[in-house]
């Protein structure tokens, strides 16, 4: 997202657009797509909430959404925590859709896409997986629930009309790590150790300013 704003740039200082190559310039060009990113992943979300909620309740879920003051101070940020943030946020009601609304392979996919974005912006959204396992679970116990006559479905029917869609999804989430990670094409074991250190060494120790909440450590 910074390089497109970079690309931006430059195309706005071509076409005469833009005048100033001042830092806060430069910074804003950068900022911009990471606004969009999070704007459309808004977009799409209260789509998605719309599909499962009344669209009074579903406008208020996105506003409180819009308006957490994570995301508001974050997304205006050349940063990765609001990224994986709103791709997480975005990868969860579309999965709902997908499992327990009737949404089809076409939120299935908007779900491992966002999934992947989210893995890719910051490893801590790994919890995705298991709770889109979990939204799976309980879908699929929905649709025994509403069955007529369950007998006429054997457990391996059940077993693969569960995993098969949870397949699809975790390749989508893959393929999209993959297309966007470029050191992933060369190496791909030397990324996974690089991230392994990252999280043992900074993620698993205390930051070395402390962390605080509401003034106390």
């Amino acid at each position: 997202l910074g390089a497109g704003g970079i690309v931006l740039r430059r195309a706005l200082l071509a076409s005469g657009w833009l005048a100033s190559e001042a830092f806060p310039t430069i910074l804003a060009t950068m900022r911009l797509p990471v606004v969009l990113a999070h704007a459309a992943a808004l977009l799409l979300g209260y789509v998605a909430l719309r599909r499962m909620l009344p669209a009074g309740l579903a406008l208020l879920a996105a506003l409180l959404w819009a308006a957490d003051p994570f995301v508001v101070g974050y997304s205006r940020l050349l940063h990765t925590d609001a990224l994986a943030g709103s791709f997480a946020m975005l990868s969860l009601p579309a999965a709902c859709v997908c499992w327990n609304h009737a949404g089809g392979r076409r939120w299935l996919i908007v779900s491992g896409i966002s999934a992947g974005l989210a893995f890719l912006s910051k490893s801590p959204a790994l919890a995705l997986a298991p709770a889109i396992g979990l939204i799976a679970l309980l879908g699929d116990k929905g649709r025994q629930a509403r069955d007529a006559q369950p007998e006429q479905s054997t457990r391996v029917a059940r077993l693969v009309s569960l995993v098969s869609p949870l397949l699809v999804w975790a390749l989508v989430a893959t393929l999209t790590v993959f297309a966007l990670w470029p050191a992933l094409w060369v190496s791909p074991l030397r990324p996974y150790e690089l991230v392994r250190l990252g999280v043992e060494a900074e993620g698993a120790q205390p930051h070395m300013l402390g962390n605080f909440f509401l003034g106390r450590q």
